[in-house]
């Protein structure tokens, strides 16, 4: 695995778990897609020297930045972060401008918020 902002980040193979070395890849078995092809006796496999490339999108926002509307009934909805683990989390929001920002709810989704 090469990262093109961590550079060489770890080795494997589509049999065993992998996580890179800096830890933020994680690759099961089974999340490998083979498909066997058609009119043929073989099953599409990697081979050695194959390359996969991919993009990665964060799950997260570190700055929010209020949308500029005219109609103030229409509500604009912000995911701030998702796929975190079910226990206790802090949002800290600090105004760059020192101006309170104009958020009027916040919602939290699965998992359930616990105390």
């Amino acid at each position: 695995l090469c990262g093109s902002r961590t550079g060489a980040d770890g080795a494997g193979n589509t049999w065993t778990p992998f996580v890179s070395d800096s830890g933020r890849v994680v690759i099961e078995p089974e999340d490998w897609f083979f498909q066997h092809a058609p009119n043929q006796d073989r099953d599409l496999r990697w081979k050695v020297g194959d390359t996969i490339k991919w993009s990665v999108l964060p799950l997260f926002q570190d700055i929010y930045h209020s949308p500029r509307t005219d109609d103030l009934t229409i509500e604009h909805a912000t995911t701030l972060v998702q796929g975190i683990d079910n226990g206790r989390h802090t949002l800290t929001l600090t105004a760059i401008d020192g101006k309170i920002p104009p958020i009027s709810a916040i919602r939290v989704y699965a998992p359930p918020w616990r105390d």
